[in-house]
């Protein structure tokens, strides 16, 4: 990821703050290829479930408080029970007056389209659709721990779900995104910025 790619989140995420920070591109790579480490990250997966308490620690970590939203669903495309898990992240948890980023951290279980046809029953390993926009909230995480805002809450979300879908049927897909809106706690967030597969080898974002 190139770091001027990123600037511009950095400077709606901190502009409220009393210094200048950017975010290091390198360490958001590092985080990507730590979750790629993993291996894919569907729900049900060992990856999915060692993805899961790493994000949750890290968040501990770096962020005023972590909240863990689990929900139990079926695989649409499998039919398998699967539990989902929403991970928040608050800054400032109390002010009214908020934000909220948010990246799917889940991968498909099938890569159906994989021009490689012995490929598409097996799940993918995500790197650039799932983790490239964890990486960046993750790198935004450590700046808001170390760069404390003063007078805005952020909410940082790693929804799951995301990508269960199948085709014709629109509510199969973003389950866990749905079962947050459903519950999302207060104070609710004003507005939000949605990161998703922003780690192509020249993105173009709109």
């Amino acid at each position: 990821m190139k770091k001027n790619r990123l600037y511009f989140l950095i400077f709606l995420v901190l502009g409220y703050s009393n210094e200048v920070v950017f975010l290091n591109g390198d360490r958001a790579k590092q985080l990507l290829e730590k979750q790629c480490k993993f291996g894919p990250r569907n729900p049900g997966s060992d990856g999915h479930t060692k993805a899961a308490n790493f994000f949750i620690d890290f968040l501990k970590n770096n962020s005023d408080t972590v909240m863990v939203f689990n929900h139990n669903t079926v695989s649409p495309i499998s039919g398998r029970d699967v539990t989902l898990t929403n991970i928040l992240a608050r800054y400032n948890p109390y002010y009214e007056d908020r934000m909220i980023l948010l990246a799917h951290w889940d991968t498909r279980e099938i890569a159906e389209k994989d021009k490689d046809k012995n490929k598409r029953n097996q799940p993918i390993i995500g790197a650039n659709d799932g983790a490239s926009g964890v990486s960046v909230l993750l790198a935004i995480s450590e700046l808001l721990n170390d760069s404390p805002l003063k007078n805005i809450g952020v909410d940082i979300l790693l929804v799951d779900g995301e990508d269960m879908g199948v085709e014709g049927d629109i509510n199969s897909w973003g389950i866990g995104t749905q079962f947050f809106a459903k519950n999302i706690p207060k104070p609710i967030p004003e507005f939000g910025i949605c990161l998703d597969m922003v780690g192509d080898y020249s993105p173009e974002f709109l």
